[in-house]
């Protein structure tokens, strides 16, 4: 900074000329910082799980990930190399409403299912009308809701019964002056329902477990042809 500012005269013309050269220097370190940024972006979308592609406010694609294209091309009938065709085929239709006719919503998402899975489509529309279309397969994620949701189904059914009968024995013991033998059967058949009940709790806890049970395996090497 001092050899350029021996550069020119000592006068307000000077200054004027130093501080000229000083922003241009700012402006330069700053479009180097904006590229370094960019560029981790770019490595982050690259290693992403999700597709993503980034389009203008006129349509235009910007940028892609490979596995947005991986999705695209198992959702659409024919195979393509064009991020843009989702914005044009009939399956995405609602999608392609939203976009045209954003109101005052910046945000959209549906699930579509095709080719015997599930894919998460999400749309975020920036201030300047650009946008981006996240696709994601979450099959995984959905089967596992549909198994937990059967399994929560299932299990408040199946806790009436015994609920109800322990109930009942309970409220007669407490009402009615019964035999000694009557009295030791509605106990033992209290007492059956609520191990009935106890094994019906421990399926309740295996519903916190699912999404875990590929890190319950312990993985190691086998040799195949002497097992």
């Amino acid at each position: 900074v001092a050899e350029i500012a021996d550069k020119f005269p000592e006068d307000e013309l000077g200054d004027v000329a130093f501080q000229i050269v000083e922003n241009y220097k700012e402006l330069e370190y700053s479009k180097s910082r904006i590229a370094i940024e960019r560029e981790k972006l770019l490595q982050h979308i690259h290693s992403s799980e999700e597709g993503i592609c980034f389009y203008t406010a006129d349509w235009r694609v910007e940028f892609y990930n490979g596995l947005f294209m991986h999705y695209l091309n198992i959702m659409l009938d024919e195979h393509t190399s064009r991020a843009n065709s989702i914005l044009y085929d009939n399956l995405f239709k609602e999608m392609q409403t939203f976009i045209a006719n954003p109101f005052d919503q910046h945000y959209f998402e549906q699930k579509i299912s095709k080719q015997g899975r599930i894919f998460s489509l999400r749309v975020n529309i920036f201030e300047d009308k650009s946008f981006e279309i996240i696709l994601n397969d979450i099959s995984n994620e959905e089967k596992t809701r549909q198994i937990k949701q059967e399994m929560t189904n299932n299990i408040a059914h199946e806790l009436r019964t015994p609920v109800t009968r322990v109930r009942g024995y309970l409220e007669t013991l407490k009402d009615t002056d019964l035999a000694k033998d009557k009295r030791e059967l509605f106990i033992d058949r209290a007492y059956i329902q609520s191990l009935r009940l106890s094994n019906l709790i421990e399926d309740v806890s295996l519903l916190s477990k699912i999404e875990e049970r590929e890190s319950r395996f312990t993985k190691e090497p086998i040799n195949l042809k002497h097992l």
